[in-house]
Parts: C-alpha cells; structure tokens; sequence
C-alpha cells in the first residue's frame, strides 16, 4: 500500500531497511509515523500523527536494527537472540494523548538523518532527547538525571537484599535479574536497574534530597535502613543483610544527604518515582509501565524543578 500525502513536510525520513513504505515526516506543528505492518499474507501501511506538544519524551539515537524489527542501541553489546541487519537510527516518542493515555511509537531513520531529526526534534518539541528512553525506559530517565548530577558514591549491590527470602536466593540469569546500582549524588540518590530486564529496568528511581529528611539504620528481624521522607509520614526500608556493608551505604548516604543540607546552592531537581516503587519487588513488577512518574505527566526534561531553569 502506497499512502499518498499532498502536505508539504520539512522533513522525510525514510527507512533504509523496510520494503514497505516507512517514513517519518516532520514539520513544525505535527509528525506522521509510516509504521509497515504484516498481518497473515497482508501487507499495509499505518499512518499515525501526533503533535509535538503530546510528546512527553523521546529518544532520537544510533541503534543496531535486527530481524524482526528488533533494536538495541549502537553502543551497547548486542543481546544473544537478536540477528544484526546493520546501522540506523531511532526516533522514540513516549506520547501522552486524551489526558493520561500514554502510550509509545518509533520509526527506524537511515544513520545519516538522525542529527536532523534530533534538531528539528529539539526545536519543536522544546526539549532534548532522552538517550536511552526508548530501549531502557525509566532506567534511561535516571541516567539523565545522573548525568546532570555531582556524584559522591556509587554502590553495587547485591540481589539477595532486594527481596522477601533473604542471602539463600540467586539471581535467575535467564531472566537477567540484576540488582541495582545504588548512586548518591550531592542533588539526590537513586536506585539504577540500568542493564537488568525490562521490567527492572522500570524499577529505577531518583530522589531529590529535598524528598528526604532523614536517614538512619533500623535493628529489626531484617537489617534495615530507614530513608524517612517529610511527605506523606512515608518510611522506604531498605533491607541490607551484612552489617559491614550497611554500615558502609548507610555512611555514604548520610555523607551526600549533608553535603545537600550544607550546601544553599545545590539546585531541586525532580522526582523520578514510578508509581507503584517501592514495594517488594516481584509483587509490582507485572504492573509497572515505562517512566510511570509525575515527569512523564508534566514532560521530561527539563530536569529541574520550576523555579530552576535547565
């Protein structure tokens, strides 16, 4: 199928793999999405339109384009199951429609386009891209935020302190179970499943020193710390097994939590909470969706709160 269109676009990107039509069409007020679709024996083209302004995020990267219309970023090794077509690029939209509707869309762009489109993308948007939104989600969102924070320490965890049966349980590698990478940043701290499965990865979070107002160890049945928030008279435990090692994350929390407190200038940067976080891992996992935070309603970047410019 053939879509005919008479408008007269900015830009027409055109994928460089697809024997159906696929394009990505640009102006200033609107996007069409030329997405190839196959259904039985049947061939056809989808045509969908959005507006920048129902754009929440998006991510417009090199990526590695696979069979099956499979991807997975340029820089990053290539997972086992996925067979290699060759170079391209990604444009990755997180959309909101019809007040909290969210839903995703991409379209695959030859290599070469990808600079335009992050510009014109910029330009109308009013916002940069995301890098790693579209294949990490959320966990992507809080590496944007880390980058744009001044990190003191970063902790590798260990699996068995992130659920309900304690030191006796391993990670199943068939399901990458990872567990997260605990940074603490003079702006806030954050747990990054960053490279574990999907639906870890939706796990990540960032928190905003200004969330919290105290930090402190908790002897309980299972070893804790207590990260006691001013809203909500709301309490994260964060179970920690061996005593040396929350001995040592418990200092090093304080440590970038004070330096916050001591310091007038730090900027407030935003919350990224998925809904349903934190709980007792496998009891959420099923119903967390991607970059589900107050960020994704408002729009990501910027990442600072209002009164602070970008």
């Amino acid at each position: 199928m053939e879509v005919s269109d008479e408008k007269d676009w900015e830009f027409i990107s055109v994928h460089p793999y697809s024997e159906q039509q696929a394009e990505l069409r640009i102006d200033s007020e609107e996007i069409d999405f030329l997405l190839p679709r196959e259904k039985r024996l049947k061939k056809y083209t989808v045509v969908f339109t959005t507006k920048w302004e129902e754009i929440v995020a998006y991510e417009c990267s090199p990526i590695c384009f696979c069979e099956n219309r499979q991807s997975w970023p340029l820089d990053e090794e290539l997972p086992e199951d996925y067979d290699e077509i060759g170079p391209a690029g990604i444009f990755f939209a997180f959309l909101r429609s019809g007040g909290e509707a969210f839903f995703q869309v991409w379209a695959i762009i030859p290599k070469e386009d990808i600079q335009t489109v992050k510009e014109l993308a910029e330009k109308y948007a009013g916002r940069p891209s995301v890098k790693g939104l579209a294949h990490h989600g959320t966990a992507g969102v809080v590496n944007y935020m880390l980058d744009h924070c001044e990190v003191m320490h970063r902790v590798n965890t260990r699996w068995h302190n992130w659920i309900k049966k304690g030191p006796s349980t391993k990670p199943r590698d068939n399901l990458n179970e990872k567990s997260p990478e605990l940074v603490f940043a003079k702006e806030g701290m954050s747990f990054n499943f960053y490279g574990a499965s999907p639906k870890l990865e939706q796990m990540s979070t960032f928190w905003p020193w200004s969330k919290i107002r105290d930090i402190y160890a908790m002897q309980d049945e299972v070893p804790q710390i207590a990260y006691l928030w001013h809203e909500d008279s709301y309490t994260f435990l964060q179970q920690v097994w061996d005593p040396q090692e929350r001995g040592s994350i418990l200092k090093k929390a304080k440590e970038a939590h004070d330096a916050y407190l001591n310091d007038d200038s730090v900027p407030q940067l935003r919350l990224i909470r998925p809904w349903s976080f934190p709980s007792r891992l496998h009891d959420t996992w099923d119903e967390l969706e991607p970059f589900s935070s107050k960020a994704s309603r408002d729009g990501f970047p910027p990442i600072y709160e209002k009164k602070h410019d970008e």
